[in-house]
């Protein structure tokens, strides 16, 4: 349970905390100072979409301790609740700021990859090792189809912050199960999705500028064409609606509800007033 307030933004049933990057660091570094379990979760469009079906999914992240906004989708639904977002935080550059931290503080960092995709806890952790040669580093390879092998890995989890994976839902709710794993001593667990392999560079991230405009998942798409179009359109053009309907039907709730007390008070005015003009204490 959090230990703090924020603004949130609410995004087809997600809540999203709306932070700077300062103030993600800063919450970041005061959970590992403690000695409790926290989650963090980076979402984008693509992740609300999965959420509004997965009713477990939609649960670990909702009571996650720091949500962040990873699309730049989420300044649609923020804007329609007349809000800014603050910050569009990529789960990728997070977790390198997670790494650098990590090591600057002499934490422990676990890595738990899944066995089927392109990057392996050996060549995840040769990578990180490159950039950060003084980091701590434990792990292993998880077969995410396995619910033995994910129990296992739970077990297997040490250090002080552990990274996953699995992709969505998968890794979320592997993360938030680790809050009931008894003698877990974990203090911050978030999910990367596919950032093992940026690290890897079994993946190309797209150009800075691309980055800074939003339009990775732009790059991805022309990449992929084929793989991505479904999945694109979901979370463009049906996100969008959703948003935009759910925001309709919001100010059509107010709109009614205003609408209702408006004639019950016509209704209680001219109940008054007749009561007046029978008992003739109505004066012109």
């Amino acid at each position: 349970m959090r230990a703090f307030s924020m603004a949130t933004i609410q995004a087809l049933g997600i809540k999203i905390d709306n932070v700077s990057l300062l103030r993600a660091k800063r919450l970041v570094s005061r959970f590992l100072s403690t000695l409790h379990y926290h989650q963090v979760v980076t979402v984008n469009p693509d992740f609300i979409m999965t959420a509004r079906r997965n009713k477990e999914f939609r649960s670990a992240v909702n009571g996650s301790d720091l949500v962040l906004a990873d699309g730049v989708g989420i300044h649609l639904p923020a804007f329609l609740q007349g809000k800014k977002l603050s910050a569009r935080i990529p789960g990728v550059d997070f977790s390198e700021y997670i790494l650098a931290y990590a090591q600057e503080m002499g934490l422990h960092i676990f890595l738990a990859t899944r066995n089927d995709g392109l990057s392996s806890y050996v060549e995840t952790k040769a990578a990180i090792l490159v950039r950060y040669p003084h980091l701590n580093i434990h792990g292993c390879d998880v077969n995410i189809h396995s619910q033995r092998s994910l129990k296992n890995a739970q077990k297997k989890v040490r250090g002080d912050i552990v990274l996953v994976n699995f992709g969505t839902p998968v890794q979320d709710i592997f993360l938030a199960q680790l809050r009931y794993i008894p003698e877990q001593k974990v203090r911050l667990g978030i999910g990367v999705g596919g950032t093992f392999d940026f690290w890897t560079g079994k993946q190309t991230r797209a150009p800075i500028f691309i980055q800074k405009m939003g339009m990775e998942w732009f790059f991805r798409l022309i990449l992929q064409p084929r793989r991505r179009f479904k999945r694109t359109f979901n979370y463009v053009v049906v996100f969008s609606f959703l948003c935009l309907w759910e925001a309709f039907r919001k100010k059509a709730r107010v709109f009614e509800l205003s609408l209702r007390h408006r004639m019950f008070m016509l209704s209680k005015s001219r109940a008054r007033f007749t009561r007046a003009i029978q008992q003739g204490t109505y004066f012109f």
